[in-house]
Order: C-alpha cells, then sequence, then structure tokens
C-alpha cells in the first residue's frame, strides 16, 4: 500500500513537471509570435545563424541593443544546442491565431475562418479575410510570410533564442535572432542578439 502511494506521488509529481514545462513552453510562443504576422510558414528554420567565434559580438549587440548584459558561457551552450535544432513541422494547436503556410504558391482558403480564430465581430472576420485575399492575390514571391526557428536553450532553460526571417518581393524584408528570459513563469524578450535587412 505504502508503495502505491509513493508511486502515485512520483506520477503526479511528473505530470505537473510535465504540465508546467507545457505552459512555459506555450507562453514563450506566444511571447515569440505576438508581433508576427498573420501568415507562418510551416517548415521551422533549420539553421541558424550562430557560430563561436561571435559569442563576444552577441554579447555586445545585445547590450547595444537592449542595455542587457549576459554572460558569453550562456551564448556558448546556445550555440551548442542550436547544432541540432528540432525541425518538427508548426502546427494550427501550437499557433491558433496564426494561418500556417505549408506551401508559398498555394492560396489560402479557411471556411470557418470566425471559429478558428474566436471572432466575433463582422470588422475583424472582414480584416482576416481582406489579408486573405491579398495574400492570395499576390505573386508568391512577394507574400508576405514569417519563417521561424524552433526555440532554442540554454542548459538550465532560463533562457532561449529563436530566429526568424521575412524576405518577399525579391528586396523587403530582414530578420534576427533575438534572446528571450523567463522571469516569474513569464517569458520576457530581451532583445536581439543579431538583425539583418535585406
Amino acid at each position: 500500500m505504502r508503495q502505491s502511494i509513493i508511486f502515485l506521488f512520483i506520477l503526479c509529481t511528473l505530470s505537473l513537471n510535465a504540465l508546467a514545462q507545457e505552459k512555459a513552453y506555450k507562453g514563450l510562443l506566444d511571447t515569440v509570435f505576438k508581433y508576427s504576422g498573420l501568415f507562418v510558414g510551416a517548415k521551422p528554420i533549420e539553421q541558424l545563424k550562430l557560430n563561436h567565434k561571435s559569442m563576444l559580438r552577441y554579447a555586445e549587440d545585445l547590450k547595444g541593443y537592449s542595455g542587457a548584459t549576459l554572460d558569453t558561457a550562456i551564448f556558448r551552450q546556445i550555440i551548442i544546442n542550436s547544432s541540432n535544432p528540432d525541425t518538427t513541422l508548426w502546427s494550427e494547436q501550437e499557433l491558433p491565431k496564426l494561418i500556417i503556410v505549408h506551401n508559398p504558391e498555394e492560396e489560402i482558403y479557411i471556411s470557418n475562418l470566425a471559429e478558428r480564430f474566436g471572432l466575433a465581430d463582422k470588422k475583424s472576420i472582414r480584416n482576416y479575410r481582406k489579408q486573405i485575399t491579398e495574400f492570395n492575390q499576390s505573386n508568391s514571391f512577394d507574400r508576405n510570410i514569417y519563417y521561424f526557428s524552433r526555440p532554442v536553450f540554454d542548459n538550465s532553460g532560463r533562457f532561449a533564442i529563436v530566429q526568424y526571417n521575412n524576405a518577399h518581393s525579391g528586396l523587403g524584408g530582414g530578420g534576427a535572432i533575438k534572446l528571450y528570459e523567463l522571469i516569474n513563469s513569464s517569458w520576457i524578450e530581451i532583445g536581439p542578439i543579431v538583425l539583418w535587412v535585406y
């Protein structure tokens, strides 16, 4: 009986830890995608623009952009952990408020638009329909699609980076690698460590 109680306690603890980790990860995704465009590429970025030689520059750029100071050991851990990134396709369950684009040349059709995005007023529905119509009427190379890497964490799980890229029209767009920190159970964007424009 005692062993059963201990086993149940361990099982409950593991379940609560898994639930907390899932909630923290969801919170990070919400923070990362907060200001992205409506259309996100399904395939995550595989090659992050990070290297060991630039660690001091990352620290200097972060301080210059945001005033934050971070030990280069954290960057070293993130760089090592980014060498084998997760490339699982993004799903609607992870990004319920965004439209995931599997092929930039295909048109987007959403029959249950209001239900899917939880839209109650006609103005919001018209706004979403307008964006989808503009997307469908654009040439495939001119479609405003954001591409993101999956988060890469330091060894403690307190810091994470995400790379995004948004190139369209052959000329417009850019990207960045942004650093996030878990503070009091909430993910906060600290600032970019690398920026680029096209």
